[in-house]
Order: C-alpha cells, then structure tokens, then sequence
C-alpha cells in the first residue's frame, strides 16, 4: 500500500475549487468519518487507548493460544 498518496488540485483563476485523490484514499477517508460518526466507536477506541496505556493487552499468540487457534 503506497502510504503517500497523490493529490491533485484543480484551480479556477487561481483558486483552489477541487480536490481529486484515489479511490483508496477516499474509501480510507470514508471508513474513518463512518467510524468518529459513531458514538460507540468513539468510545470503544477511547477504552481501547486506556488499556494500552495500562499494560492490558494480550499477545496476538497469546490469544490464539486461548482459543486454540494456531
């Protein structure tokens, strides 16, 4: 996945009226306003943060391993 994406500016006389970007980016940019629209996302993310920042996560192997996945 190119991390910089492309942007191109149309101008009128000048002045910037339009922005035109992939449709990568423009999904990426939708799926994330969909997301912060929704208040229980928002809050899911905040209690998210908080038990990052307190140490409470599990190891990917470590979360296989409880549900017997390999």
């Amino acid at each position: 996945m190119d991390e910089n994406f492309d942007r191109f500016a149309i101008t009128k006389n000048g002045v910037e009226k339009a922005i035109v970007i992939s449709s990568e980016e423009f999904d990426g940019l939708m799926e994330t306003l969909d997301i912060l629209s929704c208040k229980e996302e928002k809050e899911a993310i905040v209690r998210a943060k908080r038990q990052i920042r307190k140490g409470q996560t599990v190891s990917l192997k470590d979360f296989k391993a409880r549900l017997k996945i390999k």
